[in-house]
């Protein structure tokens, strides 16, 4: 009895530890190119740089395939010129991964949205 009920647990926190999602390390100067990226849009007049889940998706599009996928931005305002925009996709993204997460921190910086930090977990299969 007791060894069912460890093989059952020991099952259970495998099944539950390979849906979590594991933090990736962001370098600053990707973050500084988005920034750069986004001033010359903006420049040239390009639309989805005047909302910051527009440059989100600009940014980080679909990209799973497969009929059982899930993408969706989420936008949380903090104040009137700062907001956190929250990119899930879950679907057969390649071999080795089966979701994504990213969280982008934007603030209005003289009137153009820039990237103050970046958050990206994948979920392994």
């Amino acid at each position: 009895m007791l060894r069912n009920i460890l093989t059952i647990s020991l099952c259970s926190f495998f099944l539950l530890s390979c849906q979590r999602y594991k933090e990736l390390p962001v370098a600053a100067g990707y973050i500084s190119t988005l920034n750069k990226n986004i001033a010359i849009q903006e420049k040239d007049g390009a639309s989805w740089t005047n909302a910051p889940e527009d440059i989100a998706r600009q940014f980080f599009p679909p990209v799973a395939t497969g009929s059982s996928r899930l993408y969706e931005i989420i936008k949380h305002i903090k104040s009137p010129g700062e907001c956190i925009v929250t990119v899930k996709e879950e679907g057969a993204i390649n071999d080795g991964v089966s979701g994504e997460r990213r969280e982008i921190y934007f603030s209005d910086v003289n009137g153009i949205w820039t990237i103050t930090d970046l958050k990206h977990e994948v979920k392994s299969r």
